[in-house]
Order: C-alpha cells, then sequence, then structure tokens
C-alpha cells in the first residue's frame, strides 16, 4: 500500500462520446499513481448513442477501483456532477478530479496536479495545461480569464506549448472544468456546480473558492489534450448570460454592483443590439423572466455566499481582467465599442472601491 500519495477520486460524465471512449480509458490505463489511491466514477447521460455499452466493455480494464452507471435521464453536466462527486467523497478522497470524457491524459498527468496542489495550500482547484487534441502541440487553454462583469475567456488558444510545458504553476482566473483538481476539504466549504447553471459553472466555483481566500492554479506540466471545437448558437448565449447574471448577484457585495451598473447596463445594451443581429432577441429577452422566477434561490444563495466570503471585492477586481476578448462571428458593436468604454470605467471602479 502506497502511503506517500493522496487519494484521488476522477470524475467523468458522458453524453454521446462513444468516440472518446477507447482513447479516455486506454490514456487513463497509463496513469502512472499508486493504484490504491485513485477511484474512477462515471455516469452517463443517458446517451442515445453507443457510449453506456462501450463504457461497460472497457472500464473494467482500468487498473483502478472504478464505478460506472447510467443515469436514466439526461440531468445535465452539473447535476450528473455533483452525484458523482457526493457519491465520490463517502471514500473519502483528498481530491476530487474532474475531466471531461473527450480528453487523452498524458501518464503523469495526475502526479504532476496532485504535486502542485500538495506544494500550493492555497490553491483550492489547479488546471491541467489542456492542449488540442486536433493539433497536439498547440494550447486548448492555459487557464482562464475571469472577466469582471461575470465572463471568461480561455488563454493561449491556438499558440505553441512549446514554451509553457515546464513553466512554474501560476495562478489563474479561474479553472476550467475539463480537467481541474479539487481540494475536498474547500468544495466542502463552497458547495458543488449549483445545478440550474448551464455554462459558467466552473467560473462561478472558482469565484466562490476566491471568496473564501483560495485560488486557482495552472499546472503546466500536467497535459491533458482536449477535443474542443467552439460552438455559438441561441440556446447556448442564452444560457451563458443567464449564468452571467446569477454569478454577479450572488458574488458580487451591493455597493460593488451599484457601482458596476452604468458598466452592466451599457454591456446590457450591446448584447442586445448583437442578440438583435444574430437572431436570438427572442431567447436573450426570455431571460429576464427567468431571471426574476431565480431570485428566490439567487437571494438564499447570496446570503450564504457573502455572509462567509473572506476576500474583498477590491483584491477580486484587481485580479479580473478588463478586456474582454472576442470570438469569431462577434457583432461589430460589441467588439469595436464594448472595451473602451468599459476598459476606462473599470480602472475608475477599481481605484474607488475599498471594501
Amino acid at each position: 500500500m502506497n502511503t506517500t500519495l493522496p487519494s484521488v477520486a476522477i470524475c467523468i460524465v458522458t453524453f454521446k462520446n462513444e468516440k472518446d471512449i477507447s482513447g479516455l480509458i486506454e490514456s487513463l490505463s497509463n496513469t502512472e499513481y499508486p493504484k490504491d489511491k485513485v477511484h474512477v466514477f462515471i455516469a452517463d447521460n443517458n446517451s442515445e448513442d453507443d457510449t453506456a455499452r462501450l463504457m461497460n466493455e472497457k472500464v473494467d480494464k482500468l487498473p483502478f477501483s472504478s464505478l460506472f452507471n447510467q443515469n436514466k435521464s439526461n440531468i445535465g453536466f452539473d447535476q450528473a456532477n455533483n452525484k458523482l462527486v457526493n457519491r465520490a467523497v463517502k471514500n473519502d478522497p483528498t481530491y476530487i478530479v474532474l475531466l471531461n470524457p473527450d480528453t487523452v491524459v498524458h501518464k503523469k498527468w495526475l502526479k504532476e496536479l496532485v504535486a502542485e496542489m500538495e506544494l500550493h495550500p492555497e490553491a483550492g482547484v489547479a488546471q491541467s495545461l489542456l492542449l488540442l487534441k486536433s493539433d497536439p502541440l498547440k494550447i486548448n487553454t492555459k487557464g482562464n480569464a475571469l472577466y469582471f462583469l461575470g465572463l471568461g475567456y480561455i488563454t493561449g488558444l491556438y499558440s505553441s506549448a512549446k514554451n509553457v510545458y515546464n513553466k512554474q504553476s501560476h495562478e489563474i482566473g479561474y479553472s476550467s472544468g475539463a480537467a481541474s483538481c479539487y481540494r475536498v476539504k474547500v468544495l466542502k466549504r463552497t458547495g458543488l456546480f449549483y445545478p440550474d447553471f448551464f455554462y459558467l459553472e466552473d467560473l462561478d466555483l472558482s469565484w466562490r473558492m476566491k471568496l473564501l481566500g483560495y485560488t486557482s492554479i495552472l499546472c503546466p506540466k500536467s497535459i491533458v489534450w482536449h477535443d474542443y471545437t467552439f460552438s455559438k448558437g441561441a440556446y447556448k448565449m442564452k444560457a451563458i448570460e443567464l449564468s452571467r447574471y446569477k454569478v454577479l448577484l450572488q458574488n458580487y457585495r451591493l455597493p460593488t454592483l451599484l457601482l458596476l451598473l452604468p458598466a452592466l447596463i451599457f454591456f446590457e445594451i450591446l448584447v442586445i443590439l448583437g442578440s438583435i443581429k444574430e437572431g436570438w432577441y427572442k431567447e436573450k429577452f426570455k431571460n429576464y423572466s427567468e431571471l426574476i422566477k431565480s431570485i428566490k434561490i439567487i437571494r438564499k444563495r447570496r446570503e450564504i455566499i457573502q455572509k462567509n466570503r473572506k476576500t474583498k471585492d477590491r483584491t477580486l477586481l484587481n485580479s479580473m481582467v478588463l478586456t474582454l476578448q472576442f470570438p469569431e462571428g462577434t457583432p461589430f458593436l460589441i467588439r469595436y465599442f464594448l472595451n473602451p468604454v468599459i476598459v476606462t470605467y473599470g480602472w475608475i471602479i477599481r481605484s474607488v472601491v475599498w471594501w
């Protein structure tokens, strides 16, 4: 029995991933970590393809203790992960690792990831360096930037990973849920993903960790390849916007929200204009009624978060980015009018907020 390395639970949620299963299981099987210190928990969200069948066939080939089950319906990424994590913590692991099913891991990925968490007790979560499956020497993300108006974006996309591999771990805005190691004792304080989030759940969880005084770090020596593709549609944009409202209302202090209001209104106007141009304005306006319906649960979460927080908004704002990077296809109005105005206002807010 190995007693030098801490125990880890790896949680994986699948949905229509039949093409990814073989590569995932094979790479996990080659992971260099004490076999008795790893437990793998996998759940399928009622895929209509052969994902569940393939996983049933291959999961027993893992050299670690493993458990696979199929949910009776698609309960979503957040709820499925929460169920797995709640099951996993019964084994009393030191760390929970969330891993996307469309990934392939380097044999040393887990050992490097855990080593950095052991070296940095102030870290609540550490992210692997995510590279592109389609171009294995190029970066998917080397950590995500946290934008002060409640959004985030990946950094380093399509750039060379050559000069990143051997860098030291460092703090990042927030950790991508595609391959991240969470400290269980911190998760017990923050709670897990909120089940009504469909996007930005990893951003929100990292933000809540920051409020308790914990950081998010990147571990460049932990390598994971990810089948990343950028997609954009009415449903996704609607879900991101609704999650953004919730993140802001739950996590900022009230005086900060009031000071940010002019910037938020300006941002909102540009997003509305963009939604009209792109044809998802109906979904955009539906968000307002959905937000009103969510006020009760937002207020309840907010009370808990604000009561327990340790970090000032001033500290958080200084660690956030003021400039938003835009994906291809972003409307002209947003790309060329938002940043100049918002960045100026952001600097003013940083100088004013002392709480």
